[in-house]
């Protein structure tokens, strides 16, 4: 171990054992199609969807009660019908009300 540790921690990934329903929409709204998440962590998820191929860039959307939660992604990779995203992080209102640039 040591200090500072020697081994990084590894992200907390948590895992479905039932996978969650949820959407897939472009990022213009003029399309979506519905997908399995099989597992989420601090910067993205994979998930299982009909057509990979056709998702570079777009909102990950969870629908269910008691509100929606929704994600910007782009693709990272793709295992046949199982793709891994990343999230992209929006900058802070404040920042851009500032011109400030990360």
């Amino acid at each position: 171990m040591g200090f500072p540790p020697v081994n990084l921690a590894e992200p907390k990934r948590v895992i479905f054992s039932t996978p969650l329903y949820a959407t897939c929409m472009s990022v213009d709204g003029l399309w979506s199609t519905n997908c399995l998440v099989l597992s989420v962590w601090d910067t993205g998820a994979q998930l299982e969807v009909s057509l990979p191929g056709d998702l570079t860039e777009f909102y990950l959307l969870f629908t269910s009660p008691p509100r929606s939660v929704s994600r910007q992604c782009r693709r990272v990779s793709t295992r046949g019908k199982v793709i891994e995203v990343a999230y992209l992080r929006k900058q802070p209102a404040f920042q851009l009300n500032a011109g400030l640039v990360l």
